[in-house]
């Protein structure tokens, strides 16, 4: 009975490390919270067009969408009505 509840972390660490691990091979390791921030702060500078906010905002969609995890702060509901906002708000670059 001893080595019963050892199990349970180890198979909890494997699980992170394994995961952790997946994320990095595909190359799709980020941190939500500073996209997230980024994203905001981006929307409050008129001075770029938004570009960078819009940038953000798809990124960080396309990571919840690979179940990645919310930034913290706010509701899942409202990160994702501000990324829907900041979508519609801006637009795709220009190409020259």
């Amino acid at each position: 009975m001893a080595g019963v509840p050892l199990a349970v972390p180890l198979r909890r660490t494997w699980c992170a490390t394994y995961l952790a691990a997946i994320f990095l091979m595909k190359g799709d390791v980020m941190d939500p919270n500073v996209t997230y921030d980024e994203m905001t702060e981006a929307m409050e500078r008129a001075d770029r067009l938004h570009a960078e906010a819009r940038e953000r905002a798809k990124t960080l969609d396309e990571w919840i969408k690979k179940g990645g995890f919310y930034p913290k702060g706010d509701s899942p509901e409202m990160v994702r009505i501000w990324i829907n906002v900041v979508l519609s708000r801006t637009h795709e670059p220009e190409e020259c």
